[in-house]
């Protein structure tokens, strides 16, 4: 064909922009007064979350089909809690959520 080859543009992927670099834990309120974690626990089971389809983790615990995305994230506000309890930061108490959603953790064992 007679040409070189060039290259015309470039894709680079950049693995730290797929998730949010996070200080510690995730979207719990690190560091915390108890007032805000008691205004956490109050609103974030009626929040319109994108992991859930923009469902709410309340409306997501009723159906199905989102039990097992609202259990992974649970789970991550678990485990992200316990690391915050190890540094000795304030966490909420991501049981009472539990509870209050009636997503029992030994239900996906």
């Amino acid at each position: 064909m007679g040409h070189e080859p060039s290259v015309s543009g470039r894709l680079v992927i950049d693995p730290a922009q797929d998730m949010p670099q996070l200080r510690f834990g995730s979207v719990l309120p690190f560091g915390a007064s108890e007032e805000a974690s008691a205004a956490w626990l109050a609103h974030w089971p009626d929040q319109k979350l994108p992991a859930l389809a923009g469902r709410t983790p309340r409306r997501a615990s009723r159906r199905i089909a989102d039990q097992p995305r609202l259990e992974a994230l649970l789970r991550e506000l678990e485990h992200d809690a316990d690391l915050l309890a190890q540094r000795g930061v304030r966490a909420p108490d991501v049981g009472r959520v539990r509870t209050e959603l009636q997503m029992p953790a030994d239900q996906w064992r």
